[in-house]
């Protein structure tokens, strides 16, 4: 029966991510409750929320930094997500004709 076994296999596939999304859940509610459980301290007793806070000067510097990071990193990983979701890899002929390893089907 093989119709059975797909059957079998999605359900057991549906299941999977049922258990991965009820995890992810799980985990982030403990951060929650416990970042809810600990407000306004970072550190018990002494260290506030307000007094951990850098000054306007480095956070600014902080965000320009990590946008630029992101202008160089995302391309890149988006570029190395397409190279490795190719099912084969260009030849000779495919980089002259410019085709990228994109043939015709027929």
């Amino acid at each position: 029966m093989p119709g059975h076994r797909a059957a079998v296999r999605h359900r057991g596939l549906r299941l999977f991510l049922t258990a991965r999304i009820a995890a992810t859940l799980a985990v982030t509610a403990v951060i929650w409750g416990w970042a809810v459980a600990e407000y306004p301290y970072v550190l018990q007793p002494h260290l506030t929320i307000s007094a951990a806070a850098a000054t306007d000067s480095v956070l600014v510097a902080v965000l320009v930094s990590m946008a630029a990071g992101a202008v160089l990193l995302v391309p890149s990983l988006v570029w190395l997500y397409l190279i490795f979701q190719r099912t084969e890899l260009p030849t000779e002929q495919d980089v002259a004709a410019g085709t990228g390893g994109a043939r015709a089907s027929g």
